[in-house]
């Protein structure tokens, strides 16, 4: 393939396969940094949640409220990320702690190896589960934000 051929394809929204030597189409979600779907709370399940009696259990660096969703039309366990101003000033640094954490959550809830009743993590009711990063987040590394989070989610879903 050539340069022409390789950047008019780029252009059009292709990758380039090297192996190949050709363009494939490339996934619109392939490096989204969305929480998927059927795992956000919704704004109506978020305001149940505000009017709910939630338990908090804290961490290093995040807090996290959790309760059931007893209206709820979703049967899985919903996650939400809160990073206020007061944490951190600057919104680069907040989108970077949301990230992070949005990046650990994914990853321990596709993993059905650290999610499932062998680890001791088993949902059989819906659950919100929503985060409030402290100040100290900001410094935290991803494997610091990855093992709170891990913990608390592992620590709210047994109680």
């Amino acid at each position: 393939m050539g340069f022409a051929s390789a950047l008019a394809a780029l252009a059009e929204g292709h990758c380039l396969n090297e192996d190949a030597g050709r363009a494939v189409p490339a996934s619109p979600r392939e490096n989204s940094f969305l929480m998927p779907k059927k795992h956000r709370i919704s704004h109506s399940d978020f305001k149940l949640t505000a009017n709910s009696r939630m338990r908090r259990e804290r961490g290093e660096y995040f807090a996290v409220s959790h309760g059931p969703l007893s209206d709820s039309t979703s049967s899985n366990l919903q996650i939400a990320c809160i990073v206020s101003k007061k944490t951190t000033a600057r919104a680069v640094d907040r989108n970077l702690i949301k990230r992070r954490f949005r990046s650990v959550a994914r990853n321990f809830l596709a993993d059905p190896v650290r999610s499932t009743a062998s680890n001791g993590v088993e949902i059989k009711k819906p659950k919100a589960l929503i985060f409030y990063a402290n100040k100290n987040a900001k410094t935290a590394s991803f494997a610091e934000i990855k093992r709170d989070v891990e913990k608390l989610i592992r620590k709210s879903c047994d109680v």
